[in-house]
C-alpha cells in the first residue's frame, strides 16, 4: 500500500463520510434499500407496473416570494421507493402552472414523494423545509391539495443535449439537478434542454425510454453540457424453490450496478418470471427473496451494449424470518418509519427494513447468523446496545426495540464573516458516548439563516463536520457535549478562506472546458473543486490560507506544455484569508488522435468494444504497466465514450503528445490491450482474445463450509480485480469471461480464509481448482511510543490482508463489541476474527485525530498470534499545519511487492530544496529517519516520521553509514 494512502486515509474518514453523504442526498431520494420503478413524462406513465396501486394526486400554487403567482414553472413529484418496487427506474413525473400559477399532478403512486419546483431565472425549490424530509405521504386515491411553494429568483440556465453513446440526439429525455429541489427539464427534438438551477457545480441525471440512466457534472450557467447515454441492456429469468424447482411468485428480484452502485429491482410473476430493465452494460448477479426463502444466480452475466439476455435461473433456498416492533419507551406508542439494521459482520449478512405505522417490523429471508442490532426512530434516541439476534434453524419474533426521547443539537453554520451559510451539508457524529444514541451519523442542511436542528441523540460528545458547496469540513472539528434528554446547541463558525480565480487552456489560446481544477497542499486538498465553464474559467471557493498548488484533471492530470513525466502539474498560488488570487493554467493541447480496429481471435471486427487511453510516464524510472493499470478505470471528463463501430474501428481524440495504453475491452467479455503507442497512430490494432474461466470448490479444513462465500480474483500485473459472492453451492464456484493473465484467488467466508494462485492463458478454462479455507484467528499486541516505549492508550487495532481485502471500509468499520480492539492503558489490545494471511496492521485513533499519527505495520497472521509492541509515531504536526518539505521522493513498489522487503530508494530529488541542497540523489537509500530503522515493514513509518512543519530538522541515515541532516521548508 502506498505511502502517501496510509498517510491520508485517516484524514480524509470524515470527509469520506460527509462527502459520500453529500452526493447520496443530490440523488433522487429514496430507500436504502434496493428498489426501482415505473414513472413518466409530463402527465404519461411510462412502463408497466408490477402490481399497479390505486392512484393519487396532488395540487398547488407557485409563487414568487412576494406571492405573485409563475406562469409556466415546472413542478415535478418523485417517488421515495420504499414499499411496492415496480420493473423500471423512477422518473419525476411533472407538469406546468397555469397563468394562475396553479397546478395539478395526478397518477401518482401511493407512497412518499418529493416535490420540487422550477422556472425561467428563479432557483428551484422543494417542498419542506430545509434539512428534513419533507416528503409528501400519499394514500391510494388521496388528492392532498396546497402543496404550494414560493420560489427565489437567483436561478441560472445550464443549457445542453443529450445524446445516445454513439451519437445523434435522444428527443424527450427527462433532465435533473441532482441538488436539493433541483429543476428538471426535457429534451426537445434536437435532443437540447434548458435547466433553470442554482450558479455553481452541479450534477445531473438524465433519464431516457430505452436507455439507462446517465449523468455529468458542469458549471452553471452552461451552454455546452453535454450528456450521453447507454442503450439499455435487460436481464430476465425464472426464480424456481431449490428442492423441487417450483415457481416462486411475487419474489423480490435486485441486483447491483458495481460501476454507478445502484441497484435495480423487480418482482416475479404467477409463473416465478422476472425482468431487470434499464441496465447498463456490465455485469450482474441478481439475488431473490420471498418470505422465508433466499438464493443468488450461480454465476455473474456479463451484458453487452443494449444486450437482451433471459434464460437465467436463480434457486431459492429455506431462510428465516425475524419480527418485532419499535416502541417508544415513554409512551408505549409504537415508532412509525423507523429504520431497523441486523447485520452480521463476520459473515457480512443483514438487511434493513422500515417499520410499518403500527411500528412493526419483519425481516423476511435472513440466513443463519449472529446479528447486531441498529435502531433509528426519527426524533429518538435507541438503546446502546440492543441484545444481539442469533438465527440458526427457525424463525425469531417477539422483539421488542424501545427507543426513548432524545436530545436535541441546534446550531447555525456562518461564515467568517458571521453571514449565514444556506444548504451548508451538516453530519452530527458521537465521538464519545455517553448513554443511549445510535452512535451512528446523523446528517442534515441548514436553512436559509443557517440554522440546522438534530433530534434523537444520546447523551456524549459529538463532533459537527460541516461542508459547503463540496468543500472538506473545517479544520479541527468542532464538538459538543450533548447532556441525557436535553437541548445542547453550538455555531459553527467556518474559518477565514480565501478563494483562487483562474481559467484553463491549451497552447493555441483555446479554453479547456469540463476540466476538474482543485488547490492542494501537502496537507490535502484546500478547497471546493471546480469544473472549468464554456470559456475554461473556473472558481475555488473555501480556500484555506497559504500556498497551493493549482491542478486541473480532465481522465488525468493535464500536463504543463512540454515537462515531462518528473516535472510536477500545475501552479502555486499563494492564498491570503479574504482575498481572491488569480492564476492561468496553460496545459498541453489535447488534439492528438489514435485510429485503429479492434478484432476478436478469430480476426473479426468486434462491433461493440469500449475503448480507453491512458498517457504512459516519459520518466526513466517509471513505474512498467502503470498507464495499463490505470486505463482499466473509467473517468467522466465530459467527453464522449468511444465504441468501436459496426467494421470494429475506433477514434480516440483530444489527446496530449505523448505515448499511451489502448485498451479495449467487449462488456459481454474479453479485453485487449496495447502499450507504447503514439499518438498519430492510425493503424492500432487490438485482437480481443477469448477470455478464459476458472472454476473449482472451495472446502473447509475444519468446520462447516459457509453458506456464502466471497471469491477475489486479482492480476497484479495488469491491475484487473473482481469480486464475486456465491451463495448456496456447496463451494462451488466459476468465475467466467477473465482475460489472460496471473491471478491470485482469495476465498473468504464466516470465520474462515484461504488463497490459491491460476496462471490462465487466453480461451483456456483452469478447471478443479481447490482453495482451502482456514480459521480465523486472533491476533493481540500492545501500542507502544517510538521514541519512548511508552504504551499508547485509545487507538483502534484494524488488520486487513494484503490481497482480498477492502483496506477503506475496514478502517471505517465500527470498534467491537466487548472494546478489545482499542487499546487500554497498557497499550495491549486485540482483534477477532482475523484472516490467516499477509496484512497489515493499522492503528487508529478514536474519536479524532489526537496527537497519534496513523500508521501501518505488517502482519503475518499464518504464524503469528501475538505481534508485541508495535511502534505508533506521535504526530509532528498540529491539525490542519501544513507540512514542510524535503525535495525528495522515493521509488514507488511494483504491484504485489511484499511490503516487509520494501527499500526506501530516493526517485528523484528537487532542485534547489533541501535534499538537493544536502547531495542526496537519485538511487540513495535511507535505512534510518532521526535513527529509527525503516527498512523493510518498518518502512511504513516513513510518511510518518517525514510529516513534519517547515523548519524542523530531519536526520536521515544512507546506506551504507552516511548521516545527513536536512531541514523542512515550506512547500512550493
Amino acid at each position: 500500500m502506498p505511502n502517501r494512502m496510509i498517510a491520508a486515509l485517516v484524514a480524509v474518514a470524515v470527509a469520506i463520510g460527509l462527502g459520500w453523504w453529500w452526493r447520496a442526498r443530490s440523488r433522487s431520494p429514496g430507500s436504502a434499500a434496493p428498489a426501482t420503478s415505473a414513472a413518466g413524462r409530463d402527465g404519461a406513465g411510462r412502463g408497466a407496473a408490477t402490481h399497479e396501486p390505486t392512484t393519487a394526486s396532488i395540487a398547488g400554487t407557485i409563487t414568487d416570494l412576494g406571492g405573485q403567482p409563475i406562469r409556466d414553472a415546472r413542478v415535478c413529484a418523485s417517488v421515495i421507493r420504499e414499499g411496492a418496487i415496480f420493473e423500471t427506474t423512477d422518473l419525476p413525473r411533472c407538469t406546468t402552472t397555469d397563468t394562475a400559477g396553479r397546478y395539478q399532478l395526478a397518477e401518482l403512486v401511493p407512497d412518499r414523494h418529493t416535490v420540487t419546483a422550477s422556472a425561467a431565472t428563479y432557483l428551484p425549490t422543494a417542498w419542506g423545509p430545509a434539512g428534513e424530509d419533507g416528503a409528501v405521504t400519499l394514500a391510494p386515491g388521496e388528492h392532498r391539495a396546497g402543496i404550494d411553494l414560493a420560489l427565489r429568483p437567483g436561478g441560472v440556465a445550464l443549457r445542453g443535449t443529450v445524446e445516445d453513446v454513439s451519437g445523434g440526439p435522444i428527443v424527450g429525455a427527462v433532465v435533473s439537478a441532482r441538488h436539493r429541489g433541483g429543476g428538471t427539464s426535457s429534451t426537445d427534438a434536437d435532443g437540447r434542454f434548458v435547466l433553470w438551477t442554482r450558479p455553481g457545480t452541479t450534477a445531473i441525471t438524465a433519464w431516457a425510454e430505452g436507455y439507462a440512466d446517465g449523468g455529468a457534472e458542469a458549471v452553471a450557467p452552461s451552454s455546452s453540457l453535454r450528456v450521453f447515454l447507454t442503450p439499455a441492456s435487460s436481464l430476465a429469468g425464472v426464480v424456481l424453490t431449490a428442492e423441487d424447482r417450483r415457481p416462486v411468485a411475487d419474489a423480490e428480484v435486485s441486483t447491483r450496478d458495481d460501476v454507478e452502485g445502484t441497484w435495480t429491482t423487480t418482482r416475479t410473476d404467477a409463473q416465478g418470471r422476472f425482468r431487470l430493465a434499464r441496465l447498463s452494460p456490465g455485469r450482474y448477479k441478481p439475488t431473490a427473496s420471498a418470505t422465508g426463502r433466499f438464493g443468488m444466480a450461480p454465476a455473474s452475466t456479463l451484458l453487452g451494449l443494449g444486450q437482451q439476455v433471459d434464460g437465467l435461473e436463480i434457486l431459492v433456498g429455506l431462510a428465516f424470518q425475524v419480527t418485532g416492533a419499535v416502541v417508544i419507551a415513554d409512551t408505549g406508542a409504537p415508532c412509525p418509519r423507523a429504520r431497523v439494521k441486523l447485520a452480521d459482520g463476520t459473515a457480512h449478512l443483514g438487511a434493513t427494513v422500515t417499520s410499518d405505522a403500527a411500528g412493526r417490523v419483519v425481516f423476511p429471508a435472513l440466513q443463519p447468523g449472529h446479528y447486531r442490532v441498529q435502531v433509528n426512530c426519527p426524533g429518538f434516541t435507541s438503546e446502546a446496545p440492543y441484545p444481539a439476534i442469533d438465527v440458526v434453524d427457525a424463525d425469531v419474533g417477539g422483539h421488542t426495540w424501545t427507543v426513548a426521547a432524545g436530545a436535541r443539537l441546534r446550531g447555525t453554520v456562518a461564515t467568517a464573516s458571521g453571514a449565514p451559510v444556506e444548504e451548508a451539508a451538516v453530519m452530527v457524529y458521537a465521538v464519545k458516548r455517553t448513554a443511549g444514541g445510535i452512535g451512528g451519523q446523523h446528517a442534515t442542511t441548514t436553512a436559509a439563516d443557517g440554522s440546522f436542528a438534530v433530534t434523537g441523540l444520546g447523551a456524549g460528545t459529538y463532533a459537527v463536520a460541516v461542508m459547503v458547496d463540496g468543500r472538506f469540513p473545517p479544520k479541527p472539528v468542532p464538538t459538543v457535549e450533548v447532556p441525557a434528554g436535553g437541548d445542547a446547541s453550538i455555531d459553527v463558525r467556518l474559518a477565514a478562506t480565501g478563494e483562487i480565480a483562474g481559467a484553463v487552456v491549451d497552447t493555441s489560446g483555446q479554453p479547456v472546458r469540463g476540466a476538474t481544477v482543485q488547490a492542494t497542499s501537502a496537507a490535502g486538498p484546500g478547497g471546493s473543486r471546480a469544473i472549468t465553464d464554456d470559456d475554461g474559467g473556473f472558481v475555488l471557493l473555501g480556500v484555506e490560507p497559504g500556498v497551493r498548488r493549482v491542478t486541473a484533471t480532465r481522465g488525468e492530470l493535464l500536463r504543463k506544455p512540454g515537462p515531462t513525466g518528473d516535472d510536477r502539474p500545475g501552479e502555486s498560488v499563494t492564498v491570503v484569508a479574504g482575498q481572491r488570487a488569480t492564476v492561468r493554467l496553460e496545459v498541453e493541447a489535447e488534439a492528438g488522435t489514435i485510429a485503429g480496429v479492434v478484432v476478436d481471435e478469430h480476426q473479426r471486427p468486434v462491433a461493440d468494444a469500449w475503448l480507453s487511453a491512458a498517457r504512459e510516464s516519459d520518466a526513466p524510472d517509471a513505474v512498467p504497466g502503470a498507464a495499463l493499470r490505470s486505463a482499466r478505470w473509467s473517468f467522466d471528463d465530459g467527453r464522449r465514450p468511444v465504441v468501436s463501430d459496426q467494421d470494429g474501428g475506433f477514434r480516440l481524440e483530444q489527446l496530449a503528445p505523448g505515448r499511451y495504453t489502448i485498451r479495449a475491452f467487449r462488456k459481454g467479455g474479453g479485453e485487449a490491450a496495447s502499450e507504447h503507442v503514439a499518438v498519430g497512430t492510425r493503424d492500432a490494432r487490438l485482437a480481443i482474445a477469448a477470455p478464459g474461466a476458472i472454476s473449482g470448490t472451495v472446502v473447509a479444513t475444519r468446520g462447516q463450509l459457509p453458506a456464502r462465500l466471497t471469491l477475489t480474483v486479482t492480476d497484479a500485473g495488469t491491475g484487473f480485480e473482481r469480486q464475486e459472492i456465491f451463495f448456496g453451492t456447496g463451494g462451488a464456484f466459476a468465475l467466467l469471461d477473465l482475460p489472460a493473465g496471473s491471478y491470485t484467488l482469495v476465498a473468504t467466508g464466516t470465520g474462515a480464509r484461504g488463497e490459491t494462485t491460476v496462471e490462465l492463458a487466453a480461451g483456456a478454462h483452469a478447471q478443479h481448482v481447490t482453495i482451502e479455507l482456514a480459521v480465523n484467528t486472533r491476533v493481540t499486541g500492545r501500542f507502544v511510543d517510538l521514541d519512548t516505549d511508552a504504551p499508547i492508550a485509545g487507538l483502534k487495532a484494524t488488520v486487513v490482508p494484503l490481497t482480498g481485502g477492502d483496506e477503506v471500509m475496514a478502517l471505517l468499520n465500527p470498534s467491537a463489541d466487548d472494546g478489545t480492539d482499542v487499546s487500554g492503558a497498557d497499550g495491549r489490545w486485540a482483534v477477532a476474527n482475523v484472516a490467516p494471511a499477509v496484512a497489515y496492521l493499522w492503528s487508529l485513533p478514536v474519536g479524532g485525530a489526537g496527537p497519534w499519527r496513523s500508521a501501518a505495520s505488517v502482519v503475518d497472521a499464518r504464524v503469528t498470534t501475538d505481534v508485541g509492541d508495535v511502534p505508533v509515531v506521535r504526530r509532528r504536526t498540529q491539525p490542519g499545519q501544513e507540512p514542510g518539505t524535503l525535495g525528495l521522493d522515493f521509488v514507488e513498489d511494483p504491484p504485489g511487492a511484499d511490503p516487509r522487503a520494501r527499500v526506501l530508494r530516493i526517485r528523484r530529488v528537487a532542485p534547489g530544496q533541501p535534499a538537493a541542497k544536502a547531495g542526496l540523489k537519485a538511487d540513495d537509500v535511507v535505512v534510518a529517519i532521526d535513527g529509527h530503522d525503516v527498512r523493510g515493514a518498518r518502512a511504513l513509518l516513513a510518511a510518518p516520521l517525514l510529516e513534519v512543519p517547515p523548519g524542523t530538522t530531519i536526520e536521515l541515515t544512507l546506506e551504507p553509514t552516511r548521516t545527513v541532516a536536512l531541514t523542512a521548508v515550506a512547500a512550493p
